[in-house]
């Protein structure tokens, strides 16, 4: 009984836990987070022209809001990211883990 309430500890801990409230900045912080990374693999078919000098990963995260990682033209380098819609879903919870 001891090692299994260990281990459910243990998967509790190195999951982590939501607190406080969803607000746009930790929403904000998280989307700034992937500035400078590359775009991910699931999203190369999702490439739309953003203008003529950048391209758009849309994605929708969260149900409602929709945003966009932009691109170079030929660089899947995220350079920036947008809101395309819905900014008042834009929210999240700040996540804590061990």
């Amino acid at each position: 009984m001891k090692s299994a309430a260990f281990i459910v500890l243990i998967l509790v801990g190195l999951s982590g836990c939501y607190i406080g409230p969803a607000t746009y900045e930790v929403f904000e912080k998280n989307r700034n987070i992937s500035i400078g990374d590359k775009v991910y693999p699931g999203l190369k078919n999702k490439k739309q022209p953003y203008t003529e000098e950048f391209d758009i990963y849309p994605v929708e995260y969260i149900k409602g809001c929709v945003f966009g990682y932009i691109t170079r033209k030929n660089d899947k380098t995220i350079i920036d990211w947008t809101i395309l819609s819905g900014k008042e879903y834009c929210k999240e919870r700040q996540a804590y883990g061990f």
